[in-house]
């Protein structure tokens, strides 16, 4: 009777919670710096089976602490949402899930294996802007260490900034090798080894500690491979080993934790200790038997009132009219717009999986009476999230490019100001080929139809969960330096003036809404 009790509490809390679930579910599916969160429930199944003993040795029965534990869940969950902050909209899900569990069974019972229970923890994924002040850092090392390997091979390989280039083919650590990921993942592997056996606090502790620097390890390791067979066949056989050997560093990772437990061990270090229960039955728990009865009623009212407060919210379906309409302007934007003649050029594929747009147009123009050439990118995200990592500081250094100097560069079209940024990079292709160089305008677009000329705003926004779903913009135009000021302002004038029907499709919506729920 109590298993079915706990089972019905456990779906009941998911699905009081379901909007953050499916969020932290879509995140892992998108996000390969997410991908972890598919081995969780996995390591906590396992840990939890190998103390199955310390379980059953621990007895449990109904307890008010369940309640309790929900409603602090429901309650971050709702600071969370209403306040933009993605860690405790999730967090505040799995603990209404955890609460359930524990108003059944009795935190005895999931104190017993307390390691499976805390590793739920990695079920919330890291926000983006938390993740990138490591990832870059982290990037950098893997494709230092890298291009040091490759020196010591004698391999002819060219490091600039975080891109490898081998016979001429450019190869992006942020790309081919994904260093917050790895990191993630060999936590977590690091995690599962040092708690699935029973070894000392100090292995534990040098496992988890040791666990960023594996990381690196592992990355290089995936990486010098993948260069090299960029280099041989960039279009089959790189992309391949790259997508198969992701997942394959998990085994790696696993051997090279036992592998210094194996080292600690041989060197004469205490590794393993005695592995007694710790924790004995205590039967019902709470303030008495007839007290503890009264945790599933409880556990019901706090879903019910969850769960009612997160009916009214808004959904992602709220803007599918909106985006549909996008799409539908960029799938039929003509070739010529007053006088200009486009091309279409790809986009990089790097962007592309990161954005995931919900429609781009990415097109090189040229002016038939002036001869002027010009290159327009516009992109739009279904989640304006998904536009927190695309930024030109960010993405163009990373594929060689070195920023020359940023100038706020606002642009007047008739009834629009666009507050823009205006870059210049420079590609140094060598000793003896020279430097490449190249002007850079770019603004972006946030829900509520405003345009700002930095990420700040656009971040600020991806955590805003009541609008984040209307998705978000970026425009950026590409000139040559050599031109002046005013022939550049006058290019940008003239497309983007051409395109204003699309800039007010991606403004217009989002403003509607803004209004409506005022």
């Amino acid at each position: 009777m109590r298993t079915a009790v706990g089972v019905g509490l456990l779906l009941a809390a998911v699905a009081a919670a379901w909007p953050a679930w499916a969020d932290m579910v879509h995140i892992a599916r998108r996000d390969e710096e997410a991908s972890h969160i598919w081995l969780v429930p996995v390591v906590a199944a396992w840990l939890a089976w190998v103390r199955r003993d310390r379980l059953r040795a621990a007895g449990g029965g109904y307890s008010l602490v369940g309640p309790a534990v929900m409603a602090a869940g429901g309650v971050m969950g709702y600071a969370g949402f209403h306040h933009a902050v993605q860690s405790f909209w999730h967090g505040g899900a799995v603990l209404l899930a955890a609460g359930a569990v524990v108003s059944v069974t009795g935190w005895r019972r999931v104190a017993a294996v307390w390691p499976a229970a805390l590793v739920l923890v990695l079920l919330v994924p890291v926000p983006g802007t938390v993740r990138q002040q490591f990832a870059m850092p982290l990037q950098s090392a893997t494709a230092g260490a890298t291009a040091y390997i490759f020196d010591l091979l004698g391999v002819a390989v060219q490091r600039m900034g975080n891109v490898l280039q081998y016979r001429g083919v450019d190869v992006a650590v942020a790309e081919a090798c994904n260093g917050m990921r790895m990191v993630f993942v060999l936590v977590l592997v690091c995690y599962t080894v040092a708690f699935a056996w029973p070894l000392t606090a100090g292995v534990r502790v040098l496992l988890l500690v040791l666990s960023p620097v594996c990381a690196v390890a592992c990355n290089v390791v995936r990486l010098v491979p993948t260069v090299w067979l960029y280099g041989v066949d960039e279009q089959t056989l790189g992309p391949v080993f790259h997508d198969v050997s992701g997942w394959a560093m998990v085994f790696v990772a696993f051997g090279l934790a036992m592998g210094m437990v194996g080292v600690l061990r041989w060197v004469g270090v205490e590794v393993e200790r005695d592995s007694g229960f710790g924790i004995r039955d205590s039967g019902w728990e709470g303030s008495g038997r007839r007290m503890a009865m009264l945790a599933p009623g409880l556990a019901v009212v706090v879903l019910l009132v969850v769960g009612g407060e997160a009916l009214g919210r808004p959904r992602a379906a709220d803007a599918a009219g909106h985006h549909a309409a996008v799409r539908e302007l960029v799938r039929g934007w003509p070739y010529e717009v007053d006088g200009w003649r486009g091309r279409d050029v790809p986009m990089p594929r790097e962007a592309v999986q990161l954005l995931r747009p919900n429609a781009m147009l990415s097109r090189s123009y040229h002016h038939r009476a002036t001869g002027r050439r010009a290159t327009l990118a516009l992109v739009h995200t279904r989640d304006a999230r998904d536009m927190a990592g695309h930024y030109p500081p960010n993405c163009y250094p990373a594929h060689g490019w070195q920023q020359l100097d940023a100038q706020r560069r606002p642009l007047s079209l008739p009834g629009l100001t666009l507050n823009a940024t205006a870059y210049r990079f420079a590609y140094d292709h060598g000793a003896t080929d020279g430097a490449t160089r190249m002007h850079v305008l770019s603004f972006l677009i946030l829900p509520d139809g405003a345009t700002v000329p930095d990420i700040g705003a656009v971040r600020r926004a991806a955590a805003d969960y009541t609008r984040h779903f209307h998705g978000a913009g970026q425009v950026q135009l590409i000139t040559d330096p050599a031109l002046d000021a005013a022939e550049r302002d006058a290019i940008a004038r003239d497309l983007l003036q051409a395109h204003r029907p699309l800039l007010e499709a991606m403004r217009g919506e989002a403003e509607r809404v803004a209004e409506a729920s005022e």
